[in-house]
């Protein structure tokens, strides 16, 4: 994610996709597992920089498209039991 120009390239592509009309875009998905990022370079930061600058150029596209943050991962062994409590 340390490319020059990555976020502002996806979110160009996002807001094309939001140009032709879809009801919502996904920014990512399961952003908070190592085989998304470089190799142990996970950062909320920068997903909330990616996710501000494809928000903005969705909304400019099209104001109607919903924007929906990336879904996140269960991790770690408690992760299915804590997913349980969530389904309460």
């Amino acid at each position: 994610m340390s490319t020059p120009g990555y976020y502002e390239d996806y979110a160009r592509f996002v807001g094309e996709v939001a140009a032709l009309g879809p009801d919502a875009i996904e920014v990512w998905n399961e952003m908070n597992i190592d085989r998304e990022w470089p190799t142990g370079q996970i950062d909320p930061a920068s997903y909330t920089r990616l996710l501000a600058l494809a928000y903005n150029a969705i909304k400019g596209a099209n104001s109607g498209v919903a924007v929906i943050s990336g879904a996140l991962a269960p991790t770690g062994p408690k992760a299915r039991l804590e997913l349980g409590r969530l389904e309460r």
